[in-house]
């Protein structure tokens, strides 16, 4: 039967390190890593939205502000375009100004949510001696958060001009719709004691019937006349002025 040999151990090596005298260390030799490509490189280009996406509603979206020269440019962006169907002719080059003037005069209030703004000005007329308050305009987004704006947003707008309406001690305050919005269920919810209904027909009219034209005419009657020249002895035609 085999002697198993006893275990040798290996000899101690002492090492005298002395006093301030730091130690020597010996390492292996210094390899560089091998190169990995980046995962970040590798990535595919990101999704795009097609549409844009309302987020979702705060304190700050849902209540209204006041607008801001700086607000004109998303209300020619989405709000303009809602009133080019029934007022064709408007241009943004004569809307801007008026807006201006508008923001600045105490008689306007111009406010503005995320997805809606809203225009209204105080007047007072012969039918009515006390300071009455209306609205100009409400127009909500439609090209995303549709339903939002709608139901949230607009009725806030009008809230807020029948809430400028008491504070300037207003007697009356008319609100009312032009571009679509069935704002039955706001009136419900801000209150009113009667109701008014409008309509808007769009009329096909000649130059010659335009009472502002300042084109001169050209062309003579039978009597060698010229049109619009008055008769002698007979009233004239009275001045309009702009």
């Amino acid at each position: 039967m085999p002697v198993q040999e006893a275990a040798v151990m290996p000899r101690h090596i002492a090492k005298t390190i002395t006093f301030n005298e730091q130690p020597v260390l010996t390492a292996g030799e210094v390899v560089r890593p091998e190169m990995q490509p980046n995962p970040l490189a590798m990535r595919e280009e990101p999704t795009v939205l097609e549409h844009e996406r309302m987020p979702p509603p705060s304190y700050k979206s849902i209540v209204p502000r006041t607008v801001v020269e700086a607000d004109l440019v998303e209300f020619f962006a989405w709000g303009m375009p809602r009133f080019l169907k029934i007022y064709p002719r408007a241009r943004e080059e004569l809307v801007r100004p008026w807006l201006m003037a508008c923001m600045k005069s105490p008689l306007h209030r111009f406010v503005r949510t995320e997805s809606a703004f809203g225009l209204f000005y105080a007047e007072k007329t012969p039918w009515e001696p006390e300071l009455a308050v209306y609205d100009q305009f409400v127009v909500a987004r439609h090209d995303v958060g549709k339903d939002r704006a709608e139901a949230l947003e607009a009725p806030n707008i009008w809230k807020e001009g029948c809430r400028w309406a008491q504070d300037i001690g207003a007697v009356t305050y008319q609100f009312g719709c032009a571009t679509g919005i069935d704002i039955t269920p706001i009136a419900e919810r801000i209150g009113y004691n009667y109701g008014a209904q409008g309509f808007v027909k769009v009329l096909h009219r000649r130059p010659s019937n335009n009472l502002f034209s300042t084109a001169s005419p050209t062309s003579t009657t039978g009597s060698g006349r010229r049109p619009g020249r008055p008769r002698k002895n007979s009233t004239p035609a009275p001045t309009v002025r702009g």
